[in-house]
């Protein structure tokens, strides 16, 4: 089979699947001779039958230096791999394939000195040939040191004709290497089996200080015996499906195996005989499969690895949320804040309030983004969390609970009083009562006349008592607990208690004479209503706080008046005494008689 791979400017990964077939030399041209034969295209393509790769680095390479197409072609069963190129005339350049054979990027050279100084990916041998086929050196490498070793077991190269059998026009170069050549035992079942071309690199010229041509960084992956396809990234809690290739119908695959970090023990996998296709358990971990297998005609019918494939297990994102609070209404809008972690950001989060239409908001840096809660209305809102998803290559996601509260309360409130009443000292206060929102309790109360106290419950401020001073009370209660600073006030007017003063005399007079005014003062009467015992002639009155008697009695005797207050609390009177004595009588016997000034006496006797 044949792999065309993309172009890419600074690598491309080339990947050989091989084919363990009993491959016969069905063309007579399918050797091993620097041509390539019969010809690209042509019946019987050497590089198109077989298990076979191809990759193009130049569509029409010019200079000697330049590669057009790299041919690979595995043999698994005579473990000889062939490697073929054509480049661009067959002047004088060296060309250099640096590679792989422990799948480790860190050991072998990582620094060669080949027209100038170039970094290497970890290679244990390199290959160097000149383009004219003169000069053909194995090196061995290690950190920036390369040392020649002698070539054996039949690592060969050529150069010959890039379009035809017949050997000669140096467009052509061909390399023989045999597995052992280059220490690949794929009968060890710790060997990777794989040979990984990291670079290719040539100098236009015979010298290795010539001027650099081409430096191209190359993952270039070979395996050597079979392979199981294909490495790839998922989500954790998904499975994979993978496949053997590159094994023919007389090999038997006898079990697969699985490892895990640092991958340095493979478990088997039960239940896998004979199966090429197999489907993985849930994944959790980054996870590499392989498989065994056994070919009587390769490593004696002992048990073969196949290279390995890997499964990079992206882990499944979390979130949590936070912001729960209690805030007044109209208050800065508080933040709920979503946190992502064990992803790859930015991190998608999914949320609904109170259950509505989902909504999602993706974080610009870090892990954590903040949505500002709208404070405009009062209530309670819960930001509930839904899902995570995160930027992997994956873009795993899954669902996540929490919940963030924010309770928004209305500004207190407090109604108008039940009454703004007026009334007498010492008597009980019909409670006055308000309704109030938002509030928790009431706290400061100030200007309730003595005996008077205010409370709350239920929403509703309660007024009540009997006020023992009289006056004009303008009073305030304090709301406590909720949002904002409210007073419930109001005005209570306690009227005091009527009073009357003692009489300005207690005057006795006779009869029918004019009695000197008696007054009494009062306070908070407005005017008397009942007198009684006032003798005939007498009347009392009432203006200005004060009770005015006045009169000429007509009648004598001891008078106790009493006089009424109206119009203020309580019942109270004028009280009195007046005592009205009447006209005296004299008598002939020459006795005597006591009578008012300016009077008249009736004197009466014996006539002589």
């Amino acid at each position: 089979m044949k792999t065309i791979f993309t172009h890419s400017t600074k690598m491309f990964t080339l990947i050989l699947l091989c084919l363990f077939a009993s491959i016969t030399n069905g063309y007579s041209q399918d050797i091993y001779d620097g041509d390539y034969c019969p010809a690209p295209g042509a019946s019987g393509d050497e590089y198109s039958t077989g298990t076979v790769f191809s990759k193009q680095l130049s569509a029409s390479p010019s200079s000697t230096c330049q590669i057009g197409t790299i041919h690979a072609k595995v043999d698994t069963q005579n473990q000889v791999l062939r490697l073929g190129m054509n480049i661009g005339n067959g002047g004088s350049a060296l060309f250099r394939l640096y590679l792989d054979t422990d799948n480790n990027p860190l050991t072998g050279l990582t620094s060669d000195t080949f027209g100038g100084s170039l970094s290497v990916a970890g290679a244990e041998y390199i290959l160097e040939i000149n383009a004219n086929g003169n000069g053909f050196t194995l090196y061995t490498g290690s950190g920036s040191t390369k040392t020649i070793v002698p070539i054996s077991n039949g690592l060969a190269a050529k150069n010959g004709s890039a379009i035809g059998c017949n050997a000669g026009g140096g467009q052509f170069l061909e390399f023989n290497i045999p597995f052992g050549s280059i220490g690949i035992n794929i009968c060890d079942v710790n060997n990777p089996g794989l040979i990984n071309i990291t670079k290719f690199a040539s100098v236009s010229g015979n010298s290795a200080s010539s001027s650099r041509c081409v430096n191209t960084s190359l993952t270039f992956g070979i395996p050597l015996k079979g392979a199981v396809e294909s490495s790839s990234t998922v989500c954790s809690g998904t499975s994979s499906i993978l496949t053997v290739t590159g094994i023919t119908g007389s090999s038997t695959i006898t079990k697969w195996q699985s490892a895990v970090s640092p991958f340095s023990t493979w478990i088997d996998i039960p239940n896998t005989a004979g199966i090429t296709i197999y489907t993985t358990a849930i994944l959790t971990q980054t996870t590499k499969f392989r498989a065994i297998f056994s070919n009587s005609g390769l490593c004696a019918g002992n048990e073969i690895t196949t290279s390995e494939a890997t499964i990079i297990v992206n882990p499944l994102p979390t979130a949590s949320i936070s912001g729960t609070i209690a805030i007044c209404k109209g208050a800065t809008a508080p933040n709920v804040t979503f946190t992502g972690a064990a992803g790859t950001t930015p991190y998608t989060f999914t949320y609904n309030i109170n259950g509505g239409t989902n909504t999602t908001v993706v974080t610009t840096s870090g892990s954590s983004i903040t949505v500002a809660a709208p404070t405009g209305t009062a209530g309670t809102f819960n930001y509930n969390l839904v899902s995570v998803k995160d930027a992997s290559s994956t873009t795993c996601s899954q669902a996540q609970t929490g919940t963030a509260t924010i309770i928004i309360t209305a500004t207190n409130t407090a109604g108008a009083a039940s009454s703004t009443p007026t009334l007498c000292v010492n008597t009980a206060l019909t409670a006055i009562t308000y309704t109030t929102t938002g509030a928790t309790g009431i706290g400061t109360v100030t200007g309730l006349p003595t005996g008077v106290t205010a409370a709350w419950a239920s929403n509703v401020i309660t007024i009540s008592g009997t006020p023992t001073v009289s006056g004009t009370f303008n009073y305030s209660v304090q709301l406590i607990g909720g949002c904002g600073s409210v007073n419930a006030t109001g005005t209570i007017t306690v009227t005091p208690a009527n009073t009357t003063g003692a009489a300005s005399s207690t005057p006795t007079l006779c009869i029918s004479t004019a009695l000197t005014t008696i007054t009494h003062a009062t306070t908070g009467a407005t005017g008397i209503g009942t007198v009684t015992g006032l003798p005939t002639g007498v009347t009392a009155a009432w203006t200005s706080n004060v009770i005015t008697i006045s009169g000429t009695p007509t009648i004598s005797g001891t008078f106790n008046y009493s006089i009424l207050l109206t119009g203020g609390c309580e019942t109270v009177a004028a009280t009195g005494t007046i005592t009205v004595n009447p006209l005296p009588q004299a008598s002939a016997g020459g006795g005597s008689q006591t009578i008012c000034s300016n009077a008249t006496a009736t004197v009466s006797g014996a006539t002589a």
